[in-house]
Order: structure tokens, then C-alpha cells, then sequence
């Protein structure tokens, strides 16, 4: 089998930093969604498709990622990663006005998903860290 399509990432130290940064991220995340946020937001059209087209962006980039691995917890985390960048987008669309793209329990949803990501996360850097290659 072809190596560069074994793997994500090309070190492990990767690996253990998304494990570490992802859990705190969605830390944040459950955080915002049981208190909400810390001060009022309002955003602005233009932040708001910016956030769209960041998440768009993202969203390919990671499914570029699923073209160069083969490991199943990668692959899981990356199709977790597309639902949750759809969630997103709706999120935002229903921000700017979108009524066709609100649902309740959204950032709930968001949030739940984000927990799986960094599970997963933290399960590959211990399969990567006990092995003591990427692979």
C-alpha cells in the first residue's frame, strides 16, 4: 500500500496537539452553549459569510484529508467533520436571515459533534502514541 496513504499527518506530534487543542475547543464549545456568551454578540454580514466561507474552505480541505488516509478513526472523524461544517453553514445562514436553514438545538448538535471530533482525536494520538509510528 502506497505510505502517504496511510496517514493524515506526516508526525505524531500532530497528532498529540490536535488531541490536546480539540478537547478544549469543545470544552468552549459546551461551555457556550449551556451559559452562552460571554458578552452580546451581534455579527455583521460580512463576518458572518466570512465564517461561511472559512467553514466551506475548511470543509474541503478536510475532505482532501479523507483522500490521504485510510485509517478508520480518521475517516470517522473527518465525515463527523462534515456534518458538523453543514450544521454550521446553516447555523450561519440562519443568521443572516434564512428561516429555511434554523432548527432547533442547533448549537447542541454542533457542540455534540465537536465532542465526537475530539474524541476521535484523542483516540488516534493514543493509537499513534503506542505504536510509536504513524500509520
Amino acid at each position: 500500500m502506497n505510505e502517504s496513504r496511510t496517514r493524515m499527518f506526516d508526525s505524531a506530534w500532530t497528532y498529540k496537539f490536535l488531541a490536546v487543542t480539540l478537547p478544549i475547543f469543545a470544552l468552549n464549545s459546551i461551555r457556550f452553549t449551556i451559559f452562552g456568551p460571554a458578552h452580546a454578540q451581534t455579527y455583521s454580514v460580512f463576518e458572518t459569510r466570512l465564517e461561511i466561507v472559512t467553514t466551506v474552505v475548511v470543509a474541503v480541505y478536510v475532505c482532501l484529508l479523507l483522500l490521504r488516509t485510510t485509517n478508520t478513526i480518521e475517516r470517522m472523524a473527518i465525515l463527523v467533520w462534515q456534518v458538523d461544517s453543514v450544521l454550521s453553514i446553516a447555523h450561519q445562514l440562519a443568521r443572516l436571515g434564512h428561516a429555511w436553514a434554523a432548527f432547533q438545538c442547533d448549537l447542541v448538535a454542533e457542540t455534540s459533534l465537536f465532542c465526537v471530533i475530539a474524541a476521535l482525536a484523542i483516540v488516534r494520538a493514543f493509537q499513534v502514541s503506542r505504536t510509536g509510528a504513524v500509520s
